[in-house]
């Protein structure tokens, strides 16, 4: 009964991530839709994105139309520019932005068409806005995009909890003059939330710490390093995490490297006065050896002369013994 038990629960256990990981999924994967109603057109458009949420877009649909009196539809070629901040200003500066891609698609069934280009390069935080700029190159089969006149150019159109798109502008390929505002893009953005979390470093008296902030995806390497000022030492580092720190981590590393968990993490860098050495001792004076001079030389010298007549006087003496 008891393995039967263990079984029925193994089995339950699986249902349920069954069931659950499709709702973390389309938590996770979301898109945000504009209109599709059309009613004027250019070779392309730009507009602009204000990101809510962390997220990173993946791809978009666009209302594209074959311009062609061709029975047969041919092909059209799209690509699709993007530069960080608005394109208000930007609008004529390609060097401002960069390409994202190339695809080739045609306009077959209703729209929105599928665009098969991988934007997922374009990650955004919260309060970061960007600008996209999709354009058909002009062929024997001249495809449009579609869009809507607007109301208020450069204001949101539509959002969701996470996204805003904003009313932007209409132009001939590419980066022409020739611009239309305001315009709406008509299509949908398909964008996926991420997981990311906030470092705080700081530091004690003695150092400092760089980076002192950042917004880390989960699972980014982290790399956080201490510098003691002059006269101070690195000694560890004082650690909040959410859970229990793993063992990976070395409290005592500089730098000290460790990848996002899912949480907020504080780092504290300690430091401590290094010793200070001690005195050397002091090397005692060598005495010189003065040599006599004045009074002093007075008195050595008859010295010397009485020990030299002393000397003298006795050398006779011995010799005359000698004789005897």
């Amino acid at each position: 009964m008891l393995k039967l038990t263990g079984k029925v629960t193994l089995l339950t256990a699986v249902i349920i991530a069954m069931l659950i990981a499709p709702t973390i999924a389309s938590a996770l994967e979301q898109s945000l839709t504009t209109t599709l109603a059309g009613g004027n057109g250019n070779d392309g458009i730009m507009f602009d994105i204000v990101a809510k949420k962390d997220l990173i877009i993946k791809s978009l649909d666009a209302f594209i139309t074959e311009d062609s009196e061709d029975e047969v539809p041919g092909q059209g070629t799209i690509v699709i520019y993007y530069k960080p901040g608005t394109h208000v200003g930007a609008i004529t500066n390609p060097g401002a932005w960069s390409l994202v891609g190339t695809a080739s698609v045609y306009a077959d069934g209703a729209p929105p068409t599928p665009i098969p280009i991988d934007l997922s390069s374009i990650i955004m935080s919260p309060g970061d806005r960007g600008a996209l700029y999709i354009t058909f190159v002009p062929s024997d089969d001249d495809y449009m995009v579609e869009y809507t006149d607007g109301t208020a150019f450069d204001s949101v159109f539509v959002e969701d909890d996470a996204l805003q798109i904003l009313e932007g502008t209409g132009l001939p390929y590419l980066f022409d003059p020739d611009i239309n505002q305001p315009r709406v893009f008509n299509g949908t953005i398909h964008y996926e939330l991420l997981d990311m979390y906030d470092l705080t470093a700081t530091a004690e008296a003695g150092g400092s710490v760089a980076p002192d902030s950042g917004h880390f995806r989960v699972g980014t390497t982290v790399t956080v390093t201490a510098t003691p000022d002059p006269g101070y030492h690195f000694t560890g580092w004082l650690i909040t995490w959410p859970g229990d720190l793993p063992a990976s981590v070395d409290v005592y590393a500089n730098p000290l490297v460790f990848d996002m968990p899912e949480g907020d993490v504080a780092v504290v860098a300690q430091f401590a006065k290094d010793e200070p050495k001690p005195p050397t001792p002091p090397v005692p004076p060598v005495k010189p050896v003065i040599p006599p001079t004045g009074d002093s030389m007075a008195v050595f010298v008859p010295l010397l002369t009485v020990i030299a007549g002393l000397v003298v006087a006795s050398v006779p003496t011995l010799r005359k013994r000698r004789q005897r």
